[in-house]
């Protein structure tokens, strides 16, 4: 290395002797190879690697498991009787680990920049990859993650201690997006999420520590308090941007083959491999008359419907309905008839956001979107909630939480 180095020197001495030649750092700056990446790079490349492995083998393995859909051939037919190895995982785990890394950076860079946009939009993706990710696996790399060569081997943290560090993060980053502009750089069309619409991504924050301290509820009962006055600033400040019409958030992919919807992806190059019309979540979508089933399931297809079948169908984060479900679910134990009608809104917004068609006073929702206070039960909340999540891995999480919907192995 150091003779390379030496014979460099000569040549590079030699030019700059020369009329009109280069300095020596612009000849050995290769522009394929930078030294440091931009925020935004980083930010797209995040959100992209996570919203793929969500998406996908997350999205896949959760659906499986909670009969959304049917594994019916190959691999998806050994995971559909519960038979999965180590290695199995590993793509997920890869892609949410990298992406997480390049988030770890990028909060970094930003955080030395100034850029407090950045770092708080990174803060509250890394907190859902976490959360994401220690849902599924439990106890996780953190605290010693993101060291690259300096530690290859990083000890796993407690997921109570994970997830303490996701609230930590969502606080940090709300403190970054309140901080104000200030010249600071505000991200574009790299925030394939929001377009970097900071209110959308305050009022995201709110509810994903909604969402996770709903999760600790049991434990720490403390919690449900906590994530009932979470939920309350989540909805109250979930609003319609140019980059999400209903206010929803998702990972938005595109329309060519090289950067379409993960679930697009799978089911043009493996075909067959997993039927939806046979799954148990499209049979009770079809006996209640669901108005979502044709945005969800081409039934005679066997197929995705367009909402998610599609190049440029987006993976979902969260949804204004899950937030109504959130606090119906929270309500429920001491006030029914405040979750009965946040249950009730939580449906009909679930079906206008879904198909475009508002249901109120059709038959469906005067079966399933009317309770009161004397007929709603938890079932029913999680069993909406659980279709709103169709694909979602959350709706996985939920139904070992809670038992809902019923599920027959």
């Amino acid at each position: 290395m150091k003779k390379i180095y030496r014979y460099a020197v000569l040549i590079a001495l030699g030019m700059l002797l020369m009329p009109g030649c280069k300095k020596l750092d612009e000849v050995n700056t290769n522009p394929n190879n930078p030294l440091t990446v931009t925020p935004a790079t980083q930010l797209l490349s995040s959100q992209l690697l996570i919203g793929y492995a969500m998406g996908g083998d997350m999205s896949r393995f959760a659906s499986i498991f909670d009969q959304q859909v049917y594994g019916a051939s190959r691999q998806a037919a050994s995971y559909n009787v519960y038979i999965a190895g180590n290695a199995d995982f590993d793509a997920p785990w890869g892609n949410m680990y990298q992406g997480m890394t390049n988030l770890n950076d990028m909060i970094n860079t930003a955080t030395k920049g100034g850029n407090v946009y950045y770092a708080g939009i990174g803060k509250i993706m890394l907190a859902y990859a976490l959360g994401m990710s220690t849902d599924v696996w439990n106890s996780i790399p953190y605290s010693q993650a993101f060291q690259g060569f300096n530690n290859l081997q990083p000890g796993f943290d407690s997921q109570q201690d994970i997830y303490t560090a996701i609230q930590k993060l969502l606080d940090d980053g709300l403190i970054d997006l309140n901080a104000g502009y200030g010249g600071n750089l505000l991200p574009g069309s790299d925030d394939i999420v929001y377009g970097g619409s900071i209110t959308n991504w305050i009022a995201l924050a709110h509810g994903l520590k909604a969402r996770f301290y709903l999760h600790t509820g049991k434990v720490v009962p403390a919690n449900l308090t906590a994530a009932m006055t979470e939920v309350n600033s989540a909805i109250t400040g979930w609003a319609p941007c140019s980059a999400s019409p209903t206010g929803d958030a998702y990972f938005q992919f595109g329309t060519s083959e090289l950067n379409a919807a993960p679930w697009y992806q799978f089911t043009t190059s493996r075909p067959g491999d997993i039927s939806f019309a046979s799954s148990t979540f499209a049979q009770t979508l079809q006996t209640e008359n669901d108005p979502r089933l044709a945005s969800f399931i081409d039934v005679g297809g066997d197929a995705l419907g367009a909402f998610y079948g599609n190049p440029n169908s987006g993976v979902r984060l969260m949804s204004l309905a899950e937030l109504f479900f959130i606090r119906a679910e929270l309500e429920f134990a001491t006030d029914k008839a405040s979750a009965a009608s946040d249950m009730n809104t939580g449906a009909i917004t679930s079906v206008t956001n879904i198909t475009g068609a508002d249901p109120t006073g059709s038959a469906w929702a005067n079966t399933y979107a009317s309770e009161t206070a004397g007929s709603v039960t938890l079932e029913k909340i999680m069993d909406q909630k659980f279709i709103d999540l169709y694909l979602d891995p959350e709706s996985y999480t939920d139904w070992r939480r809670t038992g809902f919907p019923t599920l027959t192995p």
